[in-house]
């Protein structure tokens, strides 16, 4: 997905030039519904528990501002590049409920295809919701008052980047998904209902 341009996250630790933090990259939960820029940024401190030096503190200070106008553009691209994505990925699920509609009416046993197709929307909506995660936190990552709290976007800086790294995955294994699993089986339905030679009667 062209990496969604989401590389630039990583480099954002150079810029900054703050070494990584040594914990372990537990998933970061979802906030919930209605939640405030205030709220998350509290759940993101509590999960990824920064621990920051003053030298690195102070370089934070210095550096963050600046940062900021980067994810801002990074913000913008992955915005858009996620939307295009997921309505492709919705897409290919409606497209999908389409074939098994017409094989069905050709008396075709859509068991196997249907169950597939259920663990492929299930794919999808986690990485919808993978995807909003991570473009709210890089717009938390805006707004927040970073020189007034380099902690606080530190961790959401490690959020962000836990998140980019689940967006790649997420969207190659439903890509892999639908390619080794998905395809797969709409090959067998269409080899199954093609006319028969001589050679394979």
């Amino acid at each position: 997905m062209k990496q969604v341009k989401l590389l630039v996250i990583a480099s954002l630790i150079a810029v900054l030039g703050i070494a990584p933090s040594v914990y372990a990259a537990s998933t970061p939960a979802t906030p919930p519904a209605g939640s405030t820029a205030e709220s998350r940024l509290k759940q993101r401190k509590a999960e990824r528990e920064i621990k920051l030096d003053e030298k690195d503190t102070k370089r934070l200070t210095q550096t963050c501002v600046a940062a900021q106008s980067k994810i801002r553009t990074i913000y913008q691209s992955a915005t858009t590049a996620l939307t295009e994505r997921n309505k492709a990925f919705y897409r290919a699920d409606a497209k999908l409920w389409v074939i098994i509609g017409r094989l069905k009416l050709a008396d075709r046993d859509t068991y196997a295809l249907e169950k597939q197709r259920t663990n492929f929307a299930q794919q999808i909506a986690d990485f919808q919701t993978t995807s909003n995660n991570f473009t709210q936190v890089l717009d938390d990552m805006q707004v927040l008052n970073c020189a007034a709290d380099p902690v606080g976007f530190k961790a959401l800086l490690e959020t962000a980047k836990i998140y980019r790294s689940q967006v790649v995955s997420k969207s190659n294994a439903i890509r892999d998904y639908a390619v080794n699993d998905i395809k797969k089986t709409l090959t067998e339905h269409t080899t199954a209902r093609q006319p028969k030679t001589e050679e394979t009667q």
